[in-house]
């Protein structure tokens, strides 16, 4: 086990609990005009808190913001599929030889992608291009908007969610056709359900679907632009034609799996062969060293791939985020909880907190300030931690509801690049970058909302059962950090895990994939009926939100800590959920406040909701 940094103030000897009073604001609900094809499922954020209608102008105004946004991303994805398109012709008609153009092609690829991807960063021909379409367009949705809200005003929101409720009925996790097909046919025939715990299995399936869809992404482009040319065949030549193919991919790997269930079988062979057991440790394990810095070839390619990725991440995501939603299940109760008021947050002191948390630079192996900065807001609260010599936070606030299961909320310190107080931008609505640099709401947001929670916790002295905080290290470097993790040092304690690190609040990440660049991450399977899944979705209810649960393979987004085996195992179970961010991983990734401040409600609700259970023996079970 690594030495620990400990002895911090108790509990007792913090902050006084004092009654205040919960926020019960009327939420008004304001459905987007999304500006891309995508929008309409990839994204919905929450209804503004407003109590009263928004006026013609504000109505307007956000409105063109949305749509000019939504054009700044198509206009980068214009402009980088046009340059990369167009420049690696141009020069390899200048090479007169056969096989120096065999040579030089791939370097003019990559050449022109890198090009491109830094025009759009530091010009931006086609960010600006795209964000003044966007805004016309937004000026006429709008005007006809903000008429119709005159009109027929937004109905108010209720401060809490009815969930639907029936009766347990053991439901298995989702799977895809042909895996359950497989899967009850071997249950059939053995008598007993297959092993698929270990991390071959898990990575075999990664793997698996993450080729299909790729295959599908490059495969069907060239059919469709071979069978209709013209500029639909042109546009299939771009960027535009891998992208659609992993929508196409996404939808056939969920539904079908045909990938998924070769990756698996080939996992299983693995491991049967190599003899390997299950990875998910319960126990310490020998203390892990300390990463080093990495050679100049290394920075140098996740330097590369990340210019390259850059003005395409958010249309991956958000096609993959339209998948995963696609096959989102409705929520269902199937626990008794009690009935509680709403909670509620300072919504002002959490934007406050975010700012200041996004505003410290600190990449993967680099977060020794932010790691300082969350340390002193814990003293300032009482609560005390222990910090490990990579920066990690573990800390613990000691429960009222001794009975219950210990809630592990957890967020990771790195952003994917720098980020700086300068390079921040917001105003009533959204918090945004310079578009110079990265926002850090991935995931900033899920750490700010995780201590904003806490302080309403403690400042309205509501029960709750003992909390496990873990702000952890170089998740974007493939969970390296929460790999080093074992479960001893989160708790010894049956658990319910929330890794804040997910998209729109209401999402509930049911399932995900092994990290295939990491080999000793796990994949995660639930169904609606698992404590942790339930305790989630009614924990979200009680803060107004209605939860969407949905199963998200490796093409999402290469998963979260959640994956980490100190995270799911025999004692701890994880998954992740919404914390607001919005195109990340680029200098377009923005924060909308009220999104920030629902996931915040969501994090008080589930603490609250988790004393609803209790520990019996090594299981948890409902109350009633």
């Amino acid at each position: 086990m690594n030495a620990l940094v400990t002895a911090q103030p108790s509990l007792s000897g913090g902050v006084p609990r004092r009654a205040l009073p919960v926020d019960l604001t009327e939420r008004r609900e304001q459905a987007p005009l999304p500006a891309s094809i995508l929008a309409p499922l990839a994204y919905v954020p929450s209804a503004p808190r407003s109590a009263t209608p928004r006026a013609f102008g504000d109505t307007l105004r956000s409105t063109v913001h949305d749509w000019a946004h939504e054009g700044k991303k198509l206009g980068t994805l214009a402009a980088t599929s046009a340059i990369g398109a167009a420049l690696p012709l141009q020069l390899l008609m200048l090479i007169p030889s056969a096989t120096l153009i065999t040579v030089a092609a791939p370097v003019a690829l990559v050449g022109s992608l890198v090009a491109a991807a830094l025009e759009e960063r530091y010009i931006g021909v086609g960010r600006h291009l795209g964000a003044l379409a966007g805004g016309a367009l937004g000026v006429v949705a709008g005007t006809a908007r903000a008429a119709f809200e005159s009109v027929r005003p937004p109905a108010p929101r209720a401060e809490k969610v009815t969930l639907e409720s029936a009766a347990p009925t053991g439901a298995r996790p989702h799977e895809p056709l042909l895996p359950r097909v497989v899967h009850a046919a071997e249950r059939r025939i053995t008598g007993r359900a297959p092993d698929l715990s270990g991390s071959a299995v898990g990575i075999g399936e990664a793997v698996g679907a993450t080729l299909s869809t790729l295959v599908t992404a490059y495969t069907l482009p060239a059919m469709v632009g071979a069978a209709v040319g013209g500029p639909v065949g042109a546009a299939m030549g771009t960027l535009v034609g891998p992208l659609t193919g992993m929508i196409v991919g996404g939808v056939l790997e969920n539904a079908l799996g045909v990938g998924r269930i070769v990756g698996e079988a080939v996992g299983r062979a693995v491991q049967h062969f190599k003899g390997s057991a299950p990875s998910a440790p319960t126990t310490p394990s020998a203390p892990a060293k300390p990463h080093g810095e990495p050679g100049v070839i290394t920075k140098a390619f996740l330097e590369l791939n990340h210019i390259i990725a850059e003005p395409i991440t958010p249309f991956l995501v958000d096609g993959a985020t339209l998948t995963n939603r696609l096959f989102a299940e409705r929520p269902v109760q199937t626990m008794a909880f009690r009935d509680r008021p709403s909670p509620g947050v300072d919504r002002n002191r959490l934007v406050e907190s975010f700012v200041n948390l996004r505003g410290i630079s600190g990449t993967s192996d680099h977060e020794g300030e932010v790691s300082a900065e969350i340390g002193r807001q814990l003293d300032a609260l009482g609560i005390a931690y222990a910090r490990k010599p990579d920066h990690t936070i573990i800390a613990t606030i000691p429960g009222t509801v001794k009975d219950a299961p210990t809630v592990v909320l957890s967020a990771h310190l790195d952003t994917v690049g720098p980020t700086s107080p300068d390079g921040v931008r917001r105003d009533s609505r959204v918090i945004h970058t310079n578009e110079r640099e990265v926002l850090g709401g991935d995931d900033r947001a899920g750490c700010a909302e995780i201590l904003e929670a806490v302080r309403r916790i403690i400042e309205t002295g509501a029960d709750h059962p003992e909390i496990k905080l873990v702000f952890d290290v170089c998740e974007e470097g493939g969970l390296k950090g929460a790999t080093r993790l074992v479960a001893d040092e989160i708790t010894q304690r049956p658990a319910l895990g929330y890794v804040v690190d997910a998209l729109a609040p209401e999402d509930i990440n049911l399932t995900n994939d092994a990290v295939f660049v990491n080999p000793r991450s796990v994949k995660y399977t639930f169904s609606q009926e698992a404590p942790v899944v339930q305790v989630a979705m009614r924990g979200m209810a009680d803060a107004g939100s209605r939860a969407r649960p949905m199963h998200v393979p490796i093409m999402a987004g290469a998963g979260s800590d959640a994956n980490a085996p100190a995270f799911n195992n025999a004692r701890i179970q994880t998954i992740a959920i919404g914390a607001g961010e919005r195109d990340i991983h680029g200098p377009l990734e923005n924060v909308r406040i009220d999104d920030l401040e629902q996931a915040a409600r969501n994090v008080v609700g589930i603490i609250q909701a988790a004393c609803d259970l209790r520990v019996d023996g090594d299981t948890i079970v409902p109350r009633a």
